[in-house]
């Protein structure tokens, strides 16, 4: 990636559809790689629990709603199990 890469990455503001651990995983390699920043990261989930451990941890936003997360994202990336995938994309 070059430095004209970089910078338009650091822009885009990244939705999370789960918070589980691959989100988390890769929330904490975008954040590490320097290629965004906590404020442009979006995570939903439905467990209170794991929203509040991304928040305190990363520093990213959290929400219960993926409409929101969509909506308020340039890049949305679906870390859910394979099972409810169909019902996460029915909500959005």
């Amino acid at each position: 990636m070059d430095n004209q890469e970089a910078k338009e990455m650091l822009r885009e503001r990244l939705g999370f559809l789960g918070g589980g651990r691959m989100a988390e995983a890769l929330v904490s390699g975008i954040l590490g790689a320097k290629l965004s920043k906590p404020g442009l990261i979006r995570v939903s989930d439905v467990a209170a629990e794991r929203l509040k451990l991304l928040r305190d941890a990363l520093g990213v936003g959290t929400t219960a709603s993926n409409a929101d997360v969509v909506r308020q994202s340039d890049v949305v990336v679906l870390a859910v199990k394979p099972n409810v995938v169909a019902a996460v994309l029915g909500e959005v």
